[in-house]
């Protein structure tokens, strides 16, 4: 899926391999994975076997990658998934400890879900 999304302060868009040292800064922090569904990375070649799994045309996820337009640096990333055995939508997102507190999620998630209800039916979000 080539989703590009552009909000005031981000560049919303699909992660790949390469992005691998980005995520790790999070995905490697506790406090950031401290209530996430999956452990702290342990390296950076986790990160990478990680993202190689990704199904990236996936029709039912929107997880994608918060680019700060004014540094160019991944930041985050998150999305919502399509549940159909509940017909639902689930909200995830993780964010760079160093850029909590600025309103990127609410923006980037808010773009995302916009995005999502031109191109699809949305009934619930939990």
């Amino acid at each position: 899926m080539n989703v590009i999304i552009e909000t005031e302060r981000l560049l919303i868009r699909p992660v790949n391999v390469n992005d691998a040292e980005a995520i790790y800064k999070w995905a490697s922090d506790p406090d950031v994975t401290k209530y996430m569904i999956y452990s702290t990375h342990p390296n950076v070649e986790h990160t990478r076997q990680w993202l190689e799994s990704l199904d990236i045309n996936d029709e039912d996820s929107y997880d994608l990658g918060f680019v700060d337009k004014q540094t160019g640096e991944l930041v985050g990333m998150g999305g919502i998934v399509y549940r159909k055995e509940d017909d639902n939508w689930v909200i995830g997102y993780n964010l760079r400890k160093d850029h909590w507190g600025r309103g990127l999620v609410p923006e980037a998630l808010n773009a995302i879900i916009d995005h999502v209800r031109n191109q699809r039916e949305i009934k619930a979000i939990v």
